[in-house]
């Protein structure tokens, strides 16, 4: 039976998961924008997002981590000492930086092994009292200072202990004309956290006429975070941390000026809300969300400028790419008078596959003449002896070859034109569109239009295939047409009547013992022959009503240009998924919101 913990923590994993895919999604998407320059340290980004939800995956039971941060002399380590009840627990005093290690407070010694495996043996060390014994799921931490004269060396150490926080209490001295300008350093770090895991502390609040800190510094300066810091605090709260140590040792001049201190408040958070089953659970949740949040909010902020540029640059190779479509397929067409000669005889072989009866024969009979003689005019028409001398072979050969053989070698002219006057197009028009996509981000590479050019044996043989497969159509359309069964009906009976008529005349008159001469036989076999002729000559005709080669090469040069009209641009295959996969996935899922 499973607990009700352990239900909700199976629920956060999957919760877990589905941020996690969302953004190996966005980074699976933009390791396609290799020529998009922001796309490398946008992969970046999401890269470390899914490295820390992973550590919160793997922590996802383990006691809440506060985490103290904030400036020299801010009073990090003194709120500390009066939360554990302890006045030296953490170091205090002028010297800076007072905290140069991880001070990890909490009732669990094991607590601070597992920090020493992620920050190092040396840089944690770990301090208890009895006030920790209350701290049943919350252990609180205190860091290195974010602006100490040591901060070059701290600063590594800073951000991964902030990477294995759940609770960030970004403390500030209110008495620091600086604030400002320590929120705005604070602002990149506490940026991967939900708002409802952050405090904002004003410390040493005592030193401030209350009057002014009521009415004016603290709503300026809660109104300034919620305009600097991407998550909206959960709190901002006015503490003395001096005040609540057993001993303050207040200086004579420098004694508290009014009573107002919410350090009671904070307390409360953290021994109460804080310190709740199932808190921790949820806050890494949340924070997982947060992470999620920030990183698709900088694609997005990246994007903005980005996507006009972009939507411009794919309206201009779509131009220039309808425009290098219409003069390949002007090629294409200008090419297509050679076929003739190839279409009639590929129709001709249609229809001796689909007719039957003598007409059927005939037909068989006619494309075997057409194909040697196509053959016996290819070696005529060359008066080189020693081509001539081996003519027959080429005849044979010719005869022999498969029909996908030569509809590609017919195809292959036509289709060499078209690819030079696309691309002689493409050439001409790209240095415009490369300005406008180098504006959009990507790389300056992109003016080099051969560089593009990879694809282009393959669109070429793709070119050869669709303009092959537009040719075989539309002679097997016509063929068909041309072989219906009414069609061969009509031109079979007259020469099967013949046929059947002299035979019924034989067979009666062989048995009344009467026989026919040859001259009989004779004049019905040219009977029958000169109906053949007579009804493959209507064949002709119709052949050259339904079936020329002019009509068959228009319908397959219609067909092609359907076919390449639906392509993508040749050439920038590459380019054109780009930007696709930016237009049509990266900025409908920013722009959507990732969902919860």
């Amino acid at each position: 039976m499973i607990s009700t913990r352990q239900a909700a923590v199976l629920e956060a994993a999957g919760r877990l998961e589905t941020i996690r895919q969302d953004i190996f999604g966005m980074q699976h998407a933009l390791r396609r924008m290799q020529l998009w320059r922001p796309a490398a340290a946008l992969r970046r980004q999401c890269r470390d997002a899914l490295e820390i939800i992973e550590d919160l995956s793997r922590r996802l039971e383990r006691r809440l981590v506060v985490t103290f941060i904030g400036p020299c002399g801010a009073g990090k380590s003194t709120l500390l000492n009066a939360l554990a009840g302890v006045d030296d627990l953490s170091a205090t005093g002028t010297r800076r930086p007072t905290t140069r290690q991880v001070v990890v407070f909490g009732r669990d010694r094991r607590d601070v092994s597992q920090l020493r495996q992620r920050l190092g043996e040396d840089a944690v060390t770990w301090r208890t009292s009895p006030a920790a014994e209350a701290l049943e799921h919350v252990v609180l931490i205190d860091t290195p200072d974010t602006d100490s004269t040591e901060q070059s060396r701290h600063l590594s150490l800073l951000k991964r202990a902030i990477g294995l926080s759940d609770v960030l209490i970004c403390v500030f001295n209110a008495e620091n004309p600086k604030t400002r300008d320590h929120a705005d350093v604070l602002a990149p770090l506490v940026a991967l956290f939900d708002g409802q895991s952050l405090l904002a502390v004003l410390n040493r609040c005592d030193r401030l006429a209350e009057d002014e800190l009521k009415e004016a510094i603290l709503p300026e300066f809660a109104d300034y975070l919620a305009q600097a810091w991407q998550p909206r605090v959960a709190h901002v709260l006015c503490t003395s941390g001096r005040r609540n140590l057993h001993e303050p040792h207040w200086e004579p001049q420098a004694a508290p000026r009014h009573a107002f201190d919410q350090f009671p408040d904070l307390r409360k958070l953290i021994f109460g809300a804080f310190n709740r089953p199932g808190f921790a659970v949820d806050r890494r949740v949340e924070n997982a969300a947060g992470i999620r949040d920030f990183v698709f909010s900088g694609i997005r902020h990246q994007i903005d400028a980005t996507v006009p540029v972009a939507a411009a640059a794919r309206k201009k190779i779509e131009k220039i790419h309808r425009e290098a479509l219409d003069a390949a397929l002007a090629a294409l067409k200008s090419s297509q008078t050679g076929l003739a000669a190839g279409i009639s005889l590929l129709l001709y072989q249609q229809l001796a596959q689909r007719w039957s009866g003598p007409m059927g024969w005939l037909t068989v009979v006619w494309s075997r003449l057409l194909t040697f003689g196509s053959g016996l005019f290819s070696l005529l028409r060359f008066g080189n002896p020693l081509r001539q001398a081996f003519g027959l072979a080429g005849v044979v050969r010719h005869a022999a070859r498969s029909r996908a053989d030569r509809k590609t070698a017919r195809a292959g002219t036509a289709v060499s034109a078209a690819f030079q006057a696309y691309r002689q197009t493409l050439l001409t028009r790209w240095p415009d569109v490369a300005e406008t996509l180098i504006a959009a981000g990507f790389d300056p590479s992109v003016r080099s239009l051969a560089a593009l050019l990879k694809s282009e044996d393959v669109f070429q043989e793709e070119l050869a295939a669709l303009w092959g497969r537009s040719l075989e159509q539309g002679i097997e359309r016509t063929a068909q047409r041309l072989s219906r069964g009414w069609l061969q009906v009509i031109l079979n009976v007259p020469a099967l009547a013949i046929l059947a008529h002299a035979g019924w005349i034989t067979l009666r008159e062989y048995f009344r013992g009467n026989y026919y001469n040859g001259g009989f036989f004779l004049h019905a076999l040219i009977a029958v022959g000169i109906v053949l002729l007579l009804s493959f000559f209507l064949l002709q005709i119709g052949i050259r009503a339904a079936g020329s080669p002019e009509r068959v090469a228009a319908q397959a040069f219609e067909s092609a240009r359907l076919g390449l009209s639906q392509t993508t641009p040749q050439a920038m295959d590459s380019l054109s998924d780009q930007i696709s996969v930016l237009l049509e996935r990266i900025v409908p899922q920013v722009s959507a919101g990732p969902e919860n």
